[in-house]
């Protein structure tokens, strides 16, 4: 929670919301090269981790799944 005042909670919403988004373009694309496979990767740890400072528990959930 160290970087977290850095940021407002919308933003964090914003950011959840849009790497959540792009990870499911890239899932549903089935001729993902390897880098857009390690983008997703590491876009839904980002988008989890944001969903954790402002999201509610079904973001959450999702964002384990």
């Amino acid at each position: 929670m160290v970087q977290q005042v850095l940021m407002e909670k919308d933003e964090h919403k914003k950011l959840a919301i849009s790497l959540f988004n792009k990870v499911w373009d890239l899932m549903e694309n089935p001729d993902r090269t390897e880098e857009e496979n390690l983008e997703m990767i590491h876009m839904v740890h980002t988008s989890r981790y944001h969903w954790g400072i402002v999201g509610q528990p079904v973001n959450l959930s999702r964002g384990e799944w």
